[in-house]
């Protein structure tokens, strides 16, 4: 699956958390999600990409509050 096209998909679901159109994480952090979600999407043959992209960035950025 090509990266930038998960990279897009990436960038709309945080701006639809964040209200902004630039992603607030590393680019090691962007690959970081990229792999989750191509691992999960080869897992998880059942989940729409959508929802797995959601899944994942939510976990992500929910994860990075409680360390704060």
């Amino acid at each position: 699956m090509d990266q930038r096209f998960l990279l897009k998909k990436i960038e709309r679901i945080v701006a639809s958390y964040t209200n902004d159109t630039m992603i607030p994480i590393t680019e090691q952090e962007q690959e970081g999600l990229i792999t989750t979600i191509l691992t999960q999407v080869q897992a998880e043959t059942n989940e729409e990409l959508e929802e797995t992209i959601h899944d994942v960035c939510y976990s992500y950025f929910f994860s990075e509050q409680d360390r704060v």
